[in-house]
């Protein structure tokens, strides 16, 4: 399966949108406000979908597929660092220290 390519006019509207740091032609980076907020969503129930969609992210362009890798990476964000960091954390970003 081949991944989605954003258009520049998509990118445009994209940034439009005050949770999202960045956005590439391949990547969505969303800030730490925002990941804190679907996190709090999601655990009291909320689909993926409608959190993206009550935020003012366009599913049209975002695509079925990104909705539950967005959701997943948040997820996995949290569980692996107990925090979010703003936009996309490098791998060489160690956790932070949990003494």
């Amino acid at each position: 399966m081949s991944r989605k390519i954003f258009t520049e006019e998509q990118q445009q509207l994209l940034r439009q949108n005050p949770y999202i740091y960045s956005v590439t032609d391949t990547r969505i980076n969303l800030t730490k406000e925002f990941k804190e907020i679907f996190l709090a969503e999601y655990k009291s129930g909320t689909s993926p979908r409608k959190i993206l969609e009550d935020h003012g992210f366009d599913i049209s362009i975002i695509g079925e597929r990104r909705i539950w890798s967005i959701s997943n990476h948040i997820r996995t964000e949290y569980k692996k660092y107990g925090e979010f960091h703003e936009g996309y954390r490098p791998r060489s970003v160690p956790a932070a220290d949990a003494s």
